[in-house]
């Protein structure tokens, strides 16, 4: 509770101890992807890479990893891998902020 409100008011830092902390305690594919979420944040798209794919490992369907892995791939520069991340996000849970990301990879 405490790390998702430190991401909410933007504290990420603060976020990915909390995170972290729990994730030591019981591996869970939501954490991870939040966890991502907030390296990706902070403009550490490998590290965000790196637990998105791990919650991707634990729960295929998650759409909120792939919608961080698919970003973290557009800050890298790989807009092909990010594309087909994004699109399978939008077909898990359609998202419109997932839209315009993926309107812009595709150009």
């Amino acid at each position: 509770m405490a790390a998702a409100e430190a991401l909410s008011g933007g504290d990420f830092s603060t976020a990915i101890d909390k995170f972290t902390a729990a994730l030591q305690l019981t591996p869970s594919p939501l954490v991870y992807a939040k966890r991502a979420d907030a390296f990706l944040k902070l403009k550490k798209p490998n590290a965000a890479m790196r637990d998105a794919t791990k919650a991707l490992e634990l729960n295929p369907d998650s759409a909120k990893a792939l919608k961080v892995r698919g970003a973290a791939w557009r800050y890298l520069g790989e807009y092909e891998k990010a594309q087909a991340d994004l699109a399978l996000a939008q077909r898990i849970d359609y998202d419109d902020s997932i839209d315009e990301m993926q309107k812009w990879v595709n150009k």
